[in-house]
């Protein structure tokens, strides 16, 4: 399936009034593909359904991206699915082999599949990665998410999403 880039207007206004009459100074575009739209919308789409407080929608960081692209390219080198020991950032894993592309949004709707597993515990101190993924997504705190993907020469696909800021913090709750 060819992905064609969707162009996206965010526009940043900055007004100024001067003699009644008001000038914009600047507008952003960014060009987003159908894929990274796909899996922001995922994301989205949970932190909307999740228990707890209202939480803002995720954007897109390409800094995020650009370290989420460092480790998948590390991964697929390894050919090893484990996370970054770099703190400061949560990161979400999934990987897939066989032909067709694992999709950003594949791997989001993977990560949102574990929502039943999660009923509000606080998270643990070691072994959480029946929800992990779950939660991250929906962490309220959270407000920026990059992600990008790797294929290694053994036919894997490694997909990284990093979040900022992070979440799952140890005997804390993603639903308060």
């Amino acid at each position: 399936m060819l992905l064609r880039p969707y162009l996206i207007a965010i526009s940043v206004c900055f007004a100024t009034i001067s003699n009644k009459n008001f000038h914009v100074l600047s507008a952003l575009m960014v060009e987003m593909s159908s894929d990274v739209i796909d899996a922001l919308q995922v994301h989205n789409q949970a932190r909307i359904k999740a228990v707890g407080p209202e939480r803002p929608s995720l954007i897109w960081s390409e800094s995020l991206a650009g370290a989420a692209h460092t480790w998948a390219k590390h991964l697929a080198n390894e050919n090893t699915l484990k996370h970054s020991s770099s703190s400061g950032q949560g990161e979400n894993l999934f990987s897939r082999i066989g032909k067709g592309k694992a999709t950003f949004a594949m791997a989001a709707t993977a990560w949102v599949d574990e929502m039943p597993l999660y009923q509000g515990e606080a998270i643990p101190v070691g072994d959480f990665e029946a929800y992990g993924h779950y939660t991250q997504v929906i962490w309220p705190n959270t407000r920026e998410v990059g992600m990008a993907s790797a294929k290694s020469k053994q036919g894997w696909t490694y997909v990284v999403a990093r979040y900022s800021p992070p979440g799952n913090y140890v005997n804390q709750t993603a639903w308060s």
